[in-house]
């Protein structure tokens, strides 16, 4: 379960992240405090330089070197500034590099390693989101405080001290506007963004629905739908264009209104500052200083405004990560490891209910036994509880009562990794990745050989398919598999169950969705695979467990009857009813 996670445990999160490189954050804010000076230098600069040129009359030598000198030390410091800010830019990035990498590193082992209960809730595209948003806004986060935030807050600070130091009169005067400023970027802004927000929220689902569209291109070319989503899709894009011009121009006259309001402070200083050179109390320069100092001052707060709805949104994304990273698992691993795996798995009373808060039992008092090499198979009607009983069995979850144990040790008392790499699972619908034939069977693992993997398709009975394609082994196969067909993709599965060379494996529909000729060759594939290894079958097509060693029928979560299939045609009348209705094409009982 995800624990809640306050703001103190994000930035000590954080904290620890950025200091585990001290001594290059220290670098940062060294770079920051002389980018700072160097900026509140240049105010004074000016001052000299105006002051020097209102004293020149127009022959004094020595006057024009000084406003020569004062010039050549303006332009050396606005050098000076734009190498320093490189520098901290470069140093900002640098350091970000590296906190970045480890948390972004840490939350995608940590989404590796959830428990397969988190991810049977949630959708691929949702997961890939939330690391998508959790990278940038860490991102954002660092970068925005060490390169923005930082020296906004610096600069606001410092000079708001430096300008009711230098004339508390002319202070009062720059600032007569500022509430005002101050009022309209917290408003107003903030309404822009909620607006601009529910735009961005409409340009999310309307690139969702054109990647839905790709993601099902080949139904929508089948059914010739084409045109017909591409109408849809432009109207909706259409629609959002128009709002997003309508907060554009919100944006502009925005902008507009803050750079008015800043100018009427430059304007009130102008005014003001004039009346005190008329009455000397003040220079020229004096005035152009001071209205260099009021832009720390506005300057600042146009960052700070801009700024804090975006890191507020890039904050909620951070948090939603860490939550993530906080998630317990309910399924703790042991410490035994398994060696010479025999694959002898017991049930002993098995009680589970998903926590949906239905409080019905998926499964009820379930017991049974299979033994070495032995082949059992599940047959039920859909609900009564099969694929529940195989995730329980991999320790996706752990029951409510009851106990399994696999070589006679409990499951709880076992490694988790070392009992799953004892087991192969094979679905009636088998991922595939957007990769080579050779990479989908070995699973990337490097310590497989081409060799084996192709010892491996061999028994699975796809080699000489595989053979005779265009690039062999090397051919990629398309997203999910799109490639191959069904029973290709089954077998291609298959081979890669084999060459795991599990003690236990497990068959999940594995043959339903195959046509006839198609399931026998997948059949033949199986039997290679399942000789002398403990299998589970689970199946509606009873032709696929008839020569199995024994049958469980499940029934509403509970075991209604155990045999082999002779046993269960005069014994239980379900699964004689099931065997009557398959009867004539499915399963031979000759």
């Amino acid at each position: 379960m995800a624990t809640h996670m306050n703001t103190g445990k994000a930035v000590r999160y954080y904290f620890s992240k950025a200091f585990q490189y001290p001594w290059r954050i220290g670098f940062v804010f060294v770079l920051l405090l002389l980018v700072s000076a160097a900026e509140f230098t240049a105010p004074y600069l000016n001052k000299l330089i105006i002051n020097a040129l209102e004293n020149w009359n127009g022959e004094s030598l020595d006057v024009l070197r000084e406003i020569f000198m004062y010039g050549g030390l303006w332009l050396g410091l606005l050098l000076a500034i734009f190498l320093l800010e490189s520098w901290r830019s470069f140093s900002v990035w640098g350091v970000m590099n590296h906190i970045w990498r480890n948390a972004t590193g840490e939350l995608l082992q940590k989404m590796f390693s959830l428990p397969m209960r988190y991810h049977i809730n949630q959708k691929g595209g949702s997961q890939l989101k939330l690391f998508d948003d959790f990278e940038s806004s860490f991102w954002y986060i660092g970068d925005t405080v060490l390169l923005r935030l930082s020296q906004a807050f610096l600069n606001l600070s410092v000079g708001l001290v430096i300008i009711f130091l230098f004339d508390w009169r002319m202070a009062l005067v720059a600032l007569a506007p500022f509430p005002f400023y101050a009022l309209f970027m917290t408003f107003v802004e903030a309404k822009n963004s909620i607006a601009q927000d529910e735009v961005n929220n409409r340009w999310n689902v309307l690139f969702g629905k054109i990647g839905d569209v790709f993601t099902n291109i080949v139904t929508v070319h089948a059914f010739g739908r084409q045109a017909d989503f591409y109408r849809s899709i432009d109207r909706d894009k259409n629609t959002t264009l128009a709002l997003q011009h309508r907060i554009n121009i919100r944006w502009a006259i925005t902008d507009t209104l803050q750079q008015f309001l800043r100018n009427v402070a430059w304007v009130l200083v102008i005014g003001v500052g004039a009346y005190f050179v008329v009455e000397k109390s003040l220079t020229i320069g004096d005035i152009v200083m001071f209205l260099g100092f009021t832009q720390f001052i506005y300057g600042p707060i146009a960052v700070l405004s801009a700024q804090v709805e975006k890191f507020q949104k890039s904050w909620k994304h951070y948090l939603r990560g860490l939550r993530l990273l906080d998630y317990e698992d309910a399924v703790i691993s042991g410490k035994k490891k398994i060696t010479n795996a025999k694959g002898h798995i017991s049930v002993e009373h098995l009680s589970f209910q998903y926590d949906d808060g239905k409080h019905i039992h998926t499964l009820s008092d379930v017991s049974f036994e299979i033994l070495p090499g032995e082949t059992v198979a599940l047959v039920g009607h859909s609900g009564a509880g099969k694929t529940t009983l195989t995730y329980l069995l991999q320790r996706f979850y752990d029951p409510m009562k009851g106990t399994i144990r696999f070589d006679g040790i409990p499951y709880p008392d076992l490694d988790l990794e070392s009992l799953r790499q004892q087991m192969a699972i094979v679905f009636q619908e088998n991922t595939m990745f957007h990769d080579t034939i050779a990479a989908n069977i070995s699973l990337g693992q490097k310590k497989f050989s081409q060799k084996a993997i192709e010892a491996a398709c061999k028994k699975a009975a796809i080699h000489d398919f595989i053979l005779n394609l265009p690039k062999g082994y090397k051919t990629i196969v398309g997203e999910r598999g799109v490639k191959l067909s069904g029973g290709q993709r089954q077998r291609v599965a298959i081979a890669r169950a084999i060459l795991k060379n599990p003690s236990f494996i497990i068959f999940d529909e594995a043959t339903s969705a195959l046509d006839s000729k198609t399931e026998r060759d997948v059949q033949k594939a199986i039997v290679s695979l399942t000789k002398n290894t403990s299998t589970l079958i689970i199946a509606h097509r009873l032709s696929t467990v008839a020569h199995a060693h024994k049958i469980l029928f499940l029934e509403k979560g509970r075991v209604l009857a155990m045999g082999t299939h002779e046993e269960l045609l005069t014994t239980c009348l379900p699964y004689a009813q099931l065997v009557a209705l398959q009867k004539g094409g499915v399963l031979d009982e000759s």
